[in-house]
């Protein structure tokens, strides 16, 4: 059991009153090594109920700062008072039989963590990096739309092309299964207005990474990105001739601000009153303009919502994550890392299902196949080309179904046998292109086609008067490459 706490009340005004009008500052200078902060917090807190003691301003370094009030002097300056105080105090000891080492699980600390990310004004390395990331990714976005000769007035109000080729997230990219675009869009911006009003909005909401840690900040900018692209190609996906490009910090802002907020009011306690209703005030006020802003023509709502809606459920978790102990992290984090899943599975479910974005999905089967189709025929058509010099028609030409045989046959038949022998070689060629599994059946079909101009090369010179088997090679080499032409 820890040792008893005498008089940790009296100790606490004791110490104020000494210090007074400085404040006392707990965590930098404690009362004894061998009473737990715990203890002192809860003390501290009832004290500044009874009107004894008041917060005065934090201060980075040294923490949340005391100060013994008018009636705390009287009442510590009083031996009666004092002893009712002593005879009244309902202070209790933790339950453990030892004192929490640990921080995350720590109420004092946890007060101090609390106050840190609401006084804290340093801006963080994460913030600079997200700061410098943005503003050099609109150059490049700038120097690429110039250097391809878009004008500048376009590029002020975002060049559609320039921001689709960089990593905008549209509803055709995911169809084409670029789901990185879910994240590199939020670093993308129209033009400099957007830019200036995001970093801003970045840089207020710096005392998050102080709160959070470099880690955790990062991590909900990140997730909160990507689960708002997804909601964004979900609500406004436009039409495969009118593709909607979505970019910008915005969704993870949200979702920054969204997790700062509740873990404001998860740790209401920490706060003084007064503080904490003036600050929930203003955050209530900036939620209400946010959403507002939302319903502006051109402003991603499905984005800021996705933003928004991760970002609360990244406050509760990452909040879970920061006051549990070592053993119990790994579970939350498994949670955690459910939300993006969660968002990516919902997307493309909704990009299988929902008839407004079904034809994405159909367009770039379409695009594939068609350029599959050009890398085949560069192998197939030349094939082709060379049969028909050979035999003077193509194979399933049905006026003129048999070879007709030159004066010089033996020299026409052996130019068919080395044309079968090179087959072998072009349906290698065939195989050594590395094709998605999807299209795969269709590289099966361009080497059926050439096996089957194999077949019939080697039925022609061998019997070119067989008329019934070149009928059905012909027959077989005409519906294979009809299969392939109408895929």
């Amino acid at each position: 059991m820890p040792p008893a706490v005498p008089d940790l009340s009296e100790q606490i005004l004791q110490t104020c009153l000494r210090l007074s009008p400085e404040a006392w500052y707990p965590h930098k200078k404690p009362l004894s090594p061998e009473i737990p902060t715990e203890e002192v917090d809860r003390t501290l807190n009832d004290l500044r109920m009874l009107g004894l003691i008041k917060l005065t301003d934090w201060k980075a370094g040294v923490g949340q700062g005391y100060q013994i009030t008018p009636l705390g002097i009287e009442i510590a300056q009083n031996p009666l008072f004092l002893k009712r105080l002593r005879e009244e105090s309902t202070l209790a000891l933790p339950n453990s039989d030892e004192p929490t080492s640990d921080p995350a699980t720590n109420s004092f600390e946890q007060g101090e963590q609390a106050r840190e990310g609401l006084y804290n004004t340093r801006t963080g390395p994460i913030v600079l990096l997200l700061l410098v990331i943005n503003i050099v990714m609109y150059l490049i976005t700038f120097g690429v739309g110039l250097s391809k000769g878009v004008p500048f007035q376009k590029l002020m109000l975002g060049d559609g092309a320039t921001l689709h080729q960089l990593g905008s997230v549209s509803a055709s990219g995911i169809a084409r299964g670029e789901y990185w675009r879910l994240v590199s869009s939020a670093f993308l911006h129209l033009g400099p207005f957007h830019l200036i009003v995001n970093m801003i909005a970045l840089f207020s909401l710096r005392n998050s990474e102080s709160f959070w840690g470099s880690r955790r900040f990062l991590l909900i900018y990140l997730i909160s990105a990507l689960c708002g692209s997804c909601l964004a190609v979900i609500f406004d996906p436009g039409t495969p001739d009118r593709v909607m490009n979505t970019v910008g910090a915005s969704g993870a802002l949200c979702g920054i601000f969204t997790a700062w907020a509740v873990a404001f009011y998860l740790n209401r306690d920490h706060y003084d009153p007064d503080i904490y209703q003036a600050r929930m005030t203003n955050i209530v006020i900036n939620g209400v303009l946010i959403f507002g802003i939302s319903f502006i023509p051109g402003v991603s709502l499905g984005g800021h919502l996705g933003g928004a809606l991760a970002g609360v459920l990244l406050g509760v978790l990452m909040r879970a994550h920061m006051l549990s102990p070592a053993s119990r992290r790994s579970f939350i984090g498994i949670q955690i890392a459910l939300i993006p899943t969660t968002a990516m599975m919902l997307l493309a479910g909704v990009m299988e299902s929902d008839p407004r974005l079904k034809p994405f999905i159909t367009a770039e089967k379409r695009e594939r196949t068609a350029k599959v189709q050009a890398k085949l025929l560069e192998v197939i058509q030349p094939v082709a080309q060379q049969w028909q010099e050979l035999t003077g028609k193509m194979p399933f030409d049905p006026l003129f179904p048999f070879v007709k045989q030159s004066p010089d046959w033996p020299k026409q038949q052996e130019a068919l046998r080395q044309f079968e022998q090179s087959i072998p070689e072009k349906i290698q060629q065939i195989r050594s292109l590395k094709l998605p599994t999807e299209d795969q059946p269709l590289q099966d079909k361009a080497i059926e086609i050439l096996s089957l101009y194999k077949e019939l090369a080697k039925l022609t010179a061998d019997d070119p008067d067989d008329r019934e088997a070149t009928l059905k090679a012909r027959s077989k080499l005409m519906e294979a490459t009809l299969r392939f032409q109408s895929r």
